[in-house]
């Protein structure tokens, strides 16, 4: 009796054995993807130029104001009737040692991804003879839009208020950086007055042309 009794515990023990050695391990390979959006691209629209009235002699300065502005031409007071809100640079004005002759606000427009935050830097510029310090403001959307609405709400439903909230303006100053975003189409408007110094006697009659820098970075 005891004989039989050891074997089958013996029996018992390989049983066990014989079970955890069915365990399997398996290895898959996980798949991962992604896409980058598209690049920023930064379209110079209208050359900022200080005029033809700047007197070449050191200590010279004008100072341009030129920025985007949000205007309701048209407010709406019945179902019938449209509200309409333009967004445009406002007109120049220049103070200082010049005159409005021939005085042009510099813009930019920006094509991007939607709705995609961004950076803004305008750089100013410096030599021996004369700086430019560059002051303006972003606008999230497209110079010339045209928001219209009839009675209170738009096609989509919308409050056209609302739309105009919406649209960021951020005023900006030399190489100050700027966040904002571009707009629902992937665009927005940078408007660039500032203040040219003249610092050294300059030749009269004579165009002095150079450039600056406008970053625009995701």
């Amino acid at each position: 009796m005891n004989k039989i009794n050891k074997t089958l515990k013996a029996l018992a023990v390989a049983g066990v054995v014989g079970i955890s050695g069915l365990a399997v391990a398996d290895t898959i390979n996980g798949n991962l993807s992604f896409n980058t959006i598209i690049d920023i691209k930064v379209l110079e629209d209208q050359t900022l130029s200080f005029g033809e009235s700047i007197i070449p002699k050191a200590g010279q300065t004008c100072s341009m104001i030129y920025k985007s502005g949000v205007v309701n031409t048209t407010t709406h007071v019945d179902t019938t009737t449209a509200g309409v809100w333009d967004i445009a640079g406002a007109a120049v004005t220049a103070s200082g040692d010049c005159t409005n002759a021939g005085l042009s606000g510099g813009r930019f427009s920006l094509d991007g991804a939607d709705n995609q935050s961004i950076k803004v830097t305008v750089r100013s510029f410096g030599d021996a003879f004369f700086t430019f310090t560059p002051a303006g403001n972003y606008t999230s959307t497209a110079e010339g839009t045209t928001i219209t609405a009839a009675g209170t709400t738009t096609a989509n439903g919308t409050d056209a208020q609302a739309l105009v909230d919406a649209i960021d303006v951020k005023d900006f100053f030399a190489d100050t950086l700027v966040t904002s975003k571009l707009d629902g189409n992937g665009v927005g408007t940078i408007y660039i007055g500032g203040t040219l110094n003249i610092l050294q006697d300059l030749d009269a009659a004579t165009r002095y042309a150079v450039t600056y820098d406008v970053e625009v970075t995701y």
